[in-house]
This record gives C-alpha cells, sequence and structure tokens, in this order.
C-alpha cells in the first residue's frame, strides 16, 4: 500500500512537469521520517522504479526541514477575479 502511494505521488510529480512515463529520470528521492513506511518501500523498490521508469531511489529522513510556500499565479487569477483582482 505505501509502494503503491509512492508510485502515485510519482505519477503526479511526473504530469506536472509533463514528463511521460516513456522517459526515464534519473533519480527519485524519497523523504520520510517513518523508518517502517521506508522499510516496506525498500521491499518493493524495483516495482517502484519500474513503474516510474526511474534509475535510483534514494532515501531522506529529513523530512521536518522541507519548507513549503505558495506563490500566486497573477495571469489565472486575472482571468478569474477580473476587476476584483485589486481588492
Amino acid at each position: 500500500r505505501r509502494a503503491q502511494s509512492v508510485v502515485e505521488l510519482g505519477r503526479t510529480c511526473r504530469d506536472r512537469r509533463k514528463i511521460g512515463l516513456k522517459t526515464p529520470v534519473s533519480r527519485l528521492t524519497i523523504m520520510s521520517t517513518s523508518n517502517a513506511f521506508v522499510e516496506d518501500v525498500r521491499l518493493l523498490q524495483e516495482h517502484v522504479e519500474a513503474e516510474l521508469n526511474v534509475q535510483d531511489v534514494t532515501y531522506r529522513g529529513d523530512a521536518g526541514s522541507v519548507t513549503l510556500s505558495a506563490a500566486l499565479n497573477f495571469k489565472l487569477l486575472g482571468k478569474k477575479l477580473g476587476k476584483d483582482m485589486k481588492k
């Protein structure tokens, strides 16, 4: 189940970057603070590599140091909000 979620997230990332599954990716980094999660995914690493066409899978445990930020897409917002954009 955990490897399946990694594959689904990997496909989502490829879709967002517009990278087809036929195009190989050199590396996939899996970040998790849960050792059990990492071990479950390692057991099925070959399947993850095959499903996502990845050459190398790396694991990192410092997921707590990741910072998320958001940026507005003003072009899209302008189309949706129109005159209300300046409010």
